[in-house]
């Protein structure tokens, strides 16, 4: 995602917990759910006969993708509706129980990073902000950041990221 969504790596993403006793923001997310075959689905299919949104048609239609892109784990934000809302009611706060980590794009500009881990400083907890750095042969995620995990869950993202993504150790790349 970070190269077709994350400004060629020079953006940031905010990796929230899609766990619903966090936060009310949780209950609005949704799986993406990749899949080789195309859906079978028209315009026609999105509304009812009655010419209103269908809500569960609508919501798979935005959570299916190819599954080229199954490596991204994607989660959707969905606020359906079928009639106008006012700007108040499309707004979702994100409260701070919600924000896991930022990661920033190994491509960052500096006063980008700075802003970011600026604004990251003023929340309590601290929002954990992270770097990537991808190893320039191997494309191997390496930890940048990692004194900055201060709990548990932390730790176990970064430790199941480097369970999947490590190199065998005769690959030619030390950490």
């Amino acid at each position: 995602m970070w190269g077709t969504y994350g400004d060629n790596h020079a953006g940031a993403l905010i990796h929230f917990s899609a766990d619903k006793a966090l936060s009310r923001f949780a209950s609005h997310l949704s799986p993406v759910i990749y899949t080789a075959a195309k859906l079978p689905f028209c315009p026609s299919h999105l509304v009812t006969e009655q010419m209103q949104v269908d809500q569960l048609i609508m919501a798979a239609a935005f959570c299916v993708k190819s599954i080229d892109w199954r490596d991204e784990h994607e989660w959707r934000l969905l606020l359906l509706a079928d009639t106008e809302q006012p700007t108040e009611a499309r707004i979702v706060k994100l409260e701070r129980e919600a924000i896991a980590r930022v990661i920033l794009g190994p491509r960052i500009g500096e006063e980008s990073e700075r802003a970011i881990r600026d604004a990251a400083a003023t929340h309590s907890p601290e929002i954990p902000v992270l770097k990537r750095r991808i190893h320039p042969e191997l494309a191997y995620e390496e930890l940048v950041g990692f004194e900055e995990i201060h709990s548990f869950e932390q730790f176990r993202y970064w430790f199941d990221r480097l369970s999947r993504a490590r190199p065998p150790d005769d690959a030619g790349f030390s950490a």
